[in-house]
Order: C-alpha cells, then structure tokens, then sequence
C-alpha cells in the first residue's frame, strides 16, 4: 500500500495543472527515504552511547540530526518544487524525534518547498506526524 500510495502521489505531483498541456512545466522534485532523525535531546551521546550504536549495526545515528540539517540546507540552495520523505522518518518513532524533524522541514515549507512525508514503520501514530506545504 504504501509503495503505491508514494507511485500516486508522484504521478500527481509530475502531473498536476500540466499533464495536458502542449508544453509541460517542468518540475523538480527530490525523493529521499529513512532519514531517521534522532534528537540529540533525548540521548547523552558519549563515548558510551556511541560504542552501543557501532556494537548494534554500525549507524551513526548520532549524527542524524546534523545529516538531516545538512538534507534540509541543500534542499534550501536547491529550490525544487518538492521533496517526498518516504518512510522511516525517525529512528524509531518518539515524540520527540517527530515535533523537531517536522519543525526542521517546516523550513522548507516556509520557503515555499513542497513536503510530503510518508510514514513508515518507524512512525508514531498516536501523536501524527504534519507538516504543513505551501500550496
């Protein structure tokens, strides 16, 4: 469901006030997935917070939230009409993780940037997850 959710929102956004006309406008956009945003808030990230990650899987989720701002200053300097985050948009769902990461992609719908944010299993439901687009 979820991949043909992310297909029909594409096909809509490439689509959308210039699937019929002579000339098509061109549009940019900008697909990325598991961004997994960590909130340096909710963790004491020292030496041994860091060891735990590498002994897990070898993330280096302590440095997400720079990684993210990173995604979202290149997206700033490159303007496309909009980015699509599909699934896995924090590392495992708090609260937290989600009211930052949406205040940080808030600076892309401020500046007239197009967001769409799919959920995925890393999501918490009970809070939603919103962030609001121009347009």
């Amino acid at each position: 469901m979820k991949k043909a959710l992310s297909a029909v929102i594409l096909t809509v956004l490439l689509f959308t006030g210039s699937a019929w006309a002579e000339e098509p406008e061109r549009m940019t956009v900008v697909l990325a997935t598991d961004m997994h945003y960590f909130s340096p808030s909710l963790a004491d990230i020292n030496e041994e917070f860091i060891e735990a990650v590498y002994a897990a899987d070898g993330k280096g989720i302590h440095y997400s939230s720079q990684i993210c701002r990173a995604f979202v200053r290149d997206m700033l300097a490159l303007r496309p009409d909009a980015v699509i985050l599909s699934g896995d948009l924090t590392l495992n769902g708090e609260p937290q993780h989600h009211r930052e990461f949406s205040e940080l992609l808030g600076e892309l719908a401020d500046a007239g940037i197009r967001v769409l944010a799919l959920p995925g299993n890393h999501a918490v439901a009970a809070d939603g997850y919103h962030v609001s687009s121009n347009g």
